[in-house]
This record gives C-alpha cells, structure tokens and sequence, in this order.
C-alpha cells in the first residue's frame, strides 16, 4: 500500500485475465512467444486460436472482417492506441484506416 495524491492505493497483481478459448493458456503461450518466460504452451493448437503477424493494419482489418462474416467473434482489442470518438457519438468511427 502507498499514498498518492491522498489517495489510497492497494496494488494487486492479476494472476489471470479472461478471454475466450483457455486464458491461461493463451497468456502463458505470449509468455513464451515474447521471451517473458518460458512456459510448456509453445502452441496455440489446443486453444483454436487464430494467430497471425500482418504487415498492415488493413491486411489485419480484412482478416478480422472475413472471419466475424463467419461467427461475429472476431474482434480486435487496440487499448489506448487511438481516440475514443464513439464514446459520444455512436455514428462517429473510432479508427479509420487509410485506404480501408
């Protein structure tokens, strides 16, 4: 525990996040793909993952369009990487790729 501003921080360190397919397995397999620390998850096989690097972002919005056409489970999760227009303004496109 610390003070900041004086406000009082309890700091808790997630041992797991959720996502679709086995959590765990997927964050021990980035574990081991980015040399964080080697894990027995050196596949994404047993997690029907879908894993690719891309050389564009539009390649990568193509990608995500074709599958979601099949499921609507495709999704792309970007944080803080771009203005959060639609927060306000449904209507309003939060990126926009050029060419896309």
């Amino acid at each position: 525990m610390g003070k900041g501003r004086g406000a009082l921080i309890h700091e808790y360190e997630l041992p797991s996040q959720f996502r679709c397919n086995g959590s765990d397995g997927y964050l021990a397999f980035l574990d081991h793909a980015l040399q964080i620390r080697e894990t027995a998850n050196i596949s994404l096989a047993e997690l029907d993952y879908d894993f690719r690097v891309v050389d564009t972002p539009n390649e990568l919005d193509r990608l995500i369009r074709e599958k979601n056409a099949v499921d609507n489970r495709s999704r792309l999760v970007a944080g803080y990487c771009w203005n959060w227009n639609s927060k306000k303004n449904a209507r309003a496109m939060d990126i926009i790729l050029g060419g896309a």
